[in-house]
């Protein structure tokens, strides 16, 4: 693969059927935007930002998306990674940006939801040259 192909979202967000959903998402994704480099934002947070209990946000999770609340965030911080990547970022130092405690962490993570380590990944979607700034 090279530097032109694609790189897809992590997120597999659905179509959504009506405006409530819609709004929904967009909202969500506002809450997680303003605060996914925090990497102790949680649930809570979220639901609290949201002006929702935790429990009314963990059942629109279910209804809308096939992860929960931690899953979402993970992907969420995954797909700005991969855009970090692309632009030839030091793994050490995106892991840390993108809300990861640790580069130990941000790397298994990584791994689980895309399929390979992150400079794997980066020597393959981006080429060798973005993988020269190493961790």
């Amino acid at each position: 693969m090279n530097a032109k192909t694609p790189v897809k979202s992590y997120l597999n967000i659905p179509d959504f059927n009506n405006e409530k959903d819609l709004n929904f998402y967009l909202k969500f994704i506002a809450v997680l935007e303003k605060n996914y480099k925090d990497e102790t934002f949680n649930r809570a947070q979220a639901a609290d930002q949201m002006l929702i209990s935790v429990r009314q946000l963990n059942r629109r999770l279910s209804d809308l998306f096939e992860y929960n609340f931690t899953e979402f965030l993970s992907r969420f911080r995954i797909d700005k990674a991969v855009k970090a990547l692309e632009k030839g970022g030091a793994i050490m130092d995106l892991s840390l940006d993108v809300g990861f405690g640790t580069p130990t962490y941000f790397s298994t993570t990584f791994k689980r939801v895309t399929g390979l380590p992150p400079k794997k990944f980066q020597e393959a979607f981006f080429g060798s040259q973005s993988s020269q700034k190493k961790a």
